[in-house]
């Protein structure tokens, strides 16, 4: 057992989070396995101790597994606030490029106020949908 806190906890930047574990050498091990060199950092203090891992958003999912599987039954605090429309900006960033209007298409059906959906996620899918036709 450890008293060192685990946390996911948001940063400056809302693309990225930091991740706070007690040190365990098989937790980073797999923990660098699983999660491309891209979508993490260490973060270092001014003295240049390590602190705490920098992690993309988008291995949310992968790190809660990890740190479930590596700390069992312990308690990960955090700050994230959920987000229903997130799903609809995360899945514009990994639609290939000849499926974009198709995919907008299809949840214009589902989400549009008009046909039953949800005014505030039709809004959050305009303007992923924008986003990523604009180049963004």
């Amino acid at each position: 057992m450890t008293d060192q806190k685990l946390a996911i906890l948001q940063t400056n930047d809302p693309e990225w989070l930091a991740v706070i574990t007690p040190y365990n050498r098989q937790f980073v091990e797999f923990f660098k396995i699983n999660i491309e060199p891209r979508f993490r950092q260490p973060v270092y203090n001014e003295n240049g101790k390590f602190v705490h891992w920098r992690v993309h958003r988008v291995c949310l999912e992968d790190i809660i597994k990890l740190i479930e599987d590596f700390f069992p039954g312990q308690e990960i605090e955090s700050d994230l606030v959920e987000d229903e429309g997130s799903w609809i900006e995360e899945m514009f960033r990994v639609i290939p490029d000849g499926k974009v209007d198709l995919v907008y298409r299809a949840l214009a059906q589902a989400l549009h106020p008009d046909l039953g959906g949800d005014e505030e996620l039709m809004k959050k899918l305009n303007t992923a949908y924008q986003a990523r036709k604009a180049g963004g």
